[in-house]
């Protein structure tokens, strides 16, 4: 008798045809889980993105309506540098003259991983006419800190996405 081959008189599979299964769906599992976690990075990723030009457009329209970024009648510039969006976004929230908001519900506009809030707003002058926001991403391939003027990470690793002023 062959090793491959099958007694007439068997029922069911031999070992060899087992160990083959369940090797194809040990191999299909982990490259469905790979690909789930990819994907899930990306997601991530798009909404830190959209998060950050979603800011970005509200703080265009105070600049139209206002003449200048939030903060600055502030000596300080809202004291933002390197701290979280949390004030930005506060003065964003609230009602402009004509009673409208530039930005609804801020409190989905957060880091949809980190436990804090991990986007950063920096003011570049001291009368807040030039910021940037950056987020840290999850993928390398995301990042854009390296391809615009607003840089943040300095590192030599940049793993950020950053959106500033026109």
């Amino acid at each position: 008798m062959r090793l491959f081959e099958k007694a007439k008189d068997s029922k069911g599979f031999s070992l060899v045809e087992l160990l083959v299964v369940a090797t194809i769906v040990g191999l299909l599992a982990a490259a469905g889980m790979v690909s789930y976690t990819t994907a899930n990075r990306a997601s991530r990723d798009a909404k830190r993105k959209a998060d950050l030009e979603k800011v970005r457009a509200a703080l265009e329209l105070y600049r139209i309506e206002e003449g200048c970024y939030p903060g600055s009648t502030q000596a300080t510039c809202l004291e933002a540098d390197g701290a979280s969006m949390e004030t930005v976004l506060s003065e964003l929230e609230s009602s402009n003259g004509s009673g409208n908001q530039y930005i609804s519900n801020t409190v989905d506009i957060k880091d949809p991983k980190a436990s804090n809030d991990a986007y950063v707003f920096n003011s570049s002058s001291a009368n807040c006419s030039a910021y940037s926001m950056c987020a840290e991403t999850e993928s390398p391939t995301n990042a854009n800190s390296d391809d615009n003027d607003c840089s943040f990470d300095d590192s030599g690793n940049e793993t950020h996405y950053c959106v500033c002023n026109p």
